[in-house]
């Protein structure tokens, strides 16, 4: 599994690591549907639901081999090592079958809350009120994304993608910040435009400044 095939940080990254991809990265959550092991480890002490998710990223070896294991075990092993170095914050959220019936089971969207399985309402509650109180404000290169940034930085990757292209995140930022940049700017320009504008009758040198100066400070307010 190789991320440059993928994405890029920058074009010219023949020696990034999973920790260079790991700035760019929000947090890691695993949430395991269904889930009806026991949280447990080999022998057989009780673990949470993060320990479980530790667990499952460490790399895995057989003593037994069958023709073409060891290349499924490096490419298992590489995508753990690939979560573990991207995903620097990582949590995990077991939820157990919402119903046991299997008639309700298909019908989901019709049943109340009432019908639901008391454990899966405290499992959902619980990981829906963390990732409110605790997600964390997509960044890119330190600055928080506006709800607009955020959605060009979508069209940008999958417009590279369906364009069988690879996507640099360097140069999405740079183009997010110069389509924006371009933006302010054409509305500090009118702001301008329309407060100068209004100014009447016949007016001195140092007026004629005051105004601009003025008018000037007042749209460039916007930044």
């Amino acid at each position: 599994m190789n991320l440059s095939n993928i994405i890029r940080v920058t074009d010219d990254e023949e020696e990034a690591t999973e920790e260079d991809y790991a700035e760019f990265m929000p947090d890691f959550v695993w949430v395991l549907r269904d889930f009806a092991l026991t949280l447990e480890d080999s022998d057989k002490q009780p673990i949470t639901p993060n320990e479980y998710l530790e667990n499952a990223l460490e790399e895995r070896y057989k003593v037994i081999h069958r023709e073409g294991d060891d290349e499924i075990i490096m490419e298992k092993n590489r995508i753990r090592q690939v979560i573990r170095g991207c995903f620097e914050q990582r949590d995990c959220y077991p939820l157990v079958r919402p119903v046991i019936n299997e008639a309700q089971l298909q019908n989901l969207e019709s049943l109340e809350d009432y019908e639901l399985r008391h454990d899966f309402l405290e499992q959902i509650t619980n990981l829906r009120n963390t990732l409110f109180t605790h997600a964390s404000t997509k960044k890119l290169n330190g600055n928080e994304l506006t709800g607009s940034m955020m959605a060009q930085l979508i069209e940008q990757y999958v417009s590279k993608l369906n364009g069988d292209d690879v996507p640099v995140v360097q140069n999405i930022w740079d183009y997010i910040c110069e389509e924006n940049c371009n933006k302010v700017y054409e509305q500090v320009y009118q702001d301008y435009e329309k407060m100068m504008s209004e100014l009447r009758g016949v007016m001195t040198d140092d007026e004629i400044d005051f105004s601009h100066q003025n008018s000037l400070k007042t749209a460039l307010g916007i930044w």
